[in-house]
């Protein structure tokens, strides 16, 4: 292999025995570490890719732990406890938010459990979107059963206490929460006998935003910060006022 002359630490890659490879280099030789780090290109993420909230309905359990496996997870057993706990539609949930470099992700296994008790193995899991289960009952082995259930959303209602002929929420995220709902005045709310309402999908449980009500034509409530969305929400004057 013709190489300039010098002294070098040199790398065989054999790992395809179709394209063997062989490195030779000047910075490593003579160095206890091997080879210097190479600056690798920041990885980039695939289209569309966000943070995962896998979720799972409560089972009353003191602490509820995720583990798995694929993907970027690296848990040591039991796992990770659960980021937040809250009630949606009436049924309490607790939930897991995974950085979205795991989007994508294919072949993933979970286990839910609470350090004794545990779910049997959640295979072939695709990170393409929100995950939500329900568990079942134990089988022979002591293991729970799952049923991937639909996520839970969570439901923001106003009561329109102004009058308004219509109401729309506009919001943004706290400080390095991504989340928002347009320009202004932001998306329209659905009547529902005296309140209104809009539902917030799985992908924002937990998020720390901030809300304004508007009847799209100047009328507004003031800023509302500092809400956390660890289930429903309800605002009227007494925590919505209108300016």
């Amino acid at each position: 292999i013709p190489v300039e002359a010098g002294n070098y630490r040199v790398y065989f890659n054999m790992n395809n025995l179709d394209a063997i490879t062989c490195t030779f280099d000047a910075r490593a030789f003579g160095t206890e570490e091997g080879a210097a780090e190479e600056e690798k290109p920041e990885e980039q993420l695939p289209e569309g890719a966000r943070p995962i909230n896998v979720i799972m309905q409560s089972a009353g359990w003191e602490t509820t732990n995720l583990y798995g496996w694929g993907a970027k997870l690296n848990f040591a057993w039991p796992g990770v406890a659960a980021d937040g706990k809250g009630t949606f539609g009436g049924v309490e949930y607790c939930w897991w938010t995974l950085p979205a470099e795991n989007w994508g992700a294919t072949g993933v296994g979970l286990i839910f459990n609470n350090g004794t008790v545990q779910t049997v193995d959640i295979a072939d899991v695709a990170f393409d979107g929100d995950k939500a289960f329900k568990l079942g009952a134990a089988g022979a082995d002591g293991k729970l059963a799952y049923e991937a259930i639909d996520a839970p959303v969570v439901k923001v209602t106003y009561k329109n206490e102004g009058g308004w002929d219509a109401v729309n929420v506009y919001g943004w995220g706290a400080e390095g929460v991504v989340f928002s709902l347009g320009d202004g005045p932001g998306k329209p709310m659905t009547k529902e006998g005296d309140l209104w309402v809009y539902e917030f999908p799985a992908e924002h449980i937990g998020k720390d935003v901030n809300l304004i009500f508007n009847n799209g034509n100047g009328a507004q409530t003031v800023d509302i910060t500092g809400i956390v969305f660890d289930g429903d929400k309800a605002f009227d004057n007494s925590n919505a006022a209108i300016k």
